[in-house]
């Protein structure tokens, strides 16, 4: 949240001038690389790398909470936009959920 408040701003600019794919590129590019550098941070003493693997994953994320309203408006009519960014959020929502309820069933007590 720290993150995304100063930086919608460069993100929203950067996805109007460079497009949709770019966006979608660099936000799940980043993401996975964010992701793969929390990985490495297992140990106790490495925990600065979480931080630095977070903070990438919070810049990514940028490009990718902001797509939905952006690509209903340029793929769908004008009556069916409304419809589509809900989804576009809530699928976002839902993969958040998920991750909350899938992993404790998963692993074992």
């Amino acid at each position: 949240m720290i993150v995304y408040i100063p930086g919608i701003f460069p993100a929203s600019w950067l996805i109007n001038k460079k497009g949709l794919r770019f966006s979608v590129l660099l936000g799940s590019f980043g993401t996975c690389i964010g992701s793969w550098v929390k990985c490495l941070s297992v140990s106790p003493d490495r925990f600065w790398v979480t931080m630095i693997g977070q903070t990438i994953v919070a810049v990514s994320q940028l490009f990718l909470l902001s797509l939905p309203p952006r690509v209903a408006s340029v793929w769908f009519a004008p009556n069916e936009v409304s419809r589509a960014t809900a989804v576009g959020v809530f699928g976002n929502q839902l993969g958040i959920a998920l991750g909350f309820v899938i992993p404790p069933l998963l692993s074992r007590s």
